[in-house]
């Protein structure tokens, strides 16, 4: 992604916005192409990369709090 800044009069603003309204600054980008969490995860899997989902995330919510809890209790009778 390339940044492109630059200073100009509040008159060329202007005549860029359509309200008015930019306090100064006004941001111009291009148009991307929409990505569905499917496409994602299938560009991960091509490129070997595992991804997970937010259903995957909470599935591993009790995994990881017993591992919270496992550590916690190992570093307890370690340090007394």
């Amino acid at each position: 992604m390339e940044l492109l800044y630059g200073t100009t009069n509040p008159g060329k603003l202007d005549a860029m916005s359509r309200t008015h309204a930019h306090q100064g600054v006004i941001a111009l980008s291009s148009v991307r192409e929409y990505a569905s969490v499917e496409d994602i995860l299938q560009a991960a899997a091509d490129k070997g990369e595992y991804g997970m989902t937010p259903s995957d995330l909470i599935e591993q919510i009790p995994y990881a709090i017993k591992e919270l809890v496992n550590n916690e209790e190992e570093s307890e009778s370690c340090a007394g």
